[in-house]
């Protein structure tokens, strides 16, 4: 192929190479796109929480500690004395029969 036979070549067929071009250049954006703008937004977002949001529900924390601590010791007790319940009921069932509160003194007591 001559200089005008590839000259003739790219003139007639500059619209399809034209078009290739801009259809390679819009797929290797879109896929460099699709590769980095996770990445891009993720920096941002935990940069965003990092500097806004932390700081922000930390203070929130801290104005409202003694609250929370009240309502933590609140439901530990509550917990404890739904435990002590249960544990009395077990007894109070288990001392009901006869023959297991007799077995129960007599390991507790070494008696009978």
């Amino acid at each position: 192929m001559n200089t005008k036979q590839l000259t003739d070549f790219l003139e007639e067929h500059k619209a399809d190479i034209h078009k290739a071009i801009k259809d390679k250049i819009i797929s290797d954006l879109t896929a460099r796109v699709g590769w980095e703008l996770p990445d891009l937004l993720k920096k941002e977002v935990d940069a965003f929480y990092a500097t806004e949001i932390s700081p922000a529900v930390r203070d929130y924390l801290s104005e409202n500690k003694n609250s929370i601590l009240e309502a933590c010791i609140k439901a530990c007790v509550e917990a404890s004395e739904a435990v002590a319940k249960a544990m009395v009921a077990q007894v109070m069932k288990t001392m009901s029969d006869e023959y297991k509160s007799r077995e129960v003194f007599k390991k507790l007591f070494n008696t009978f």
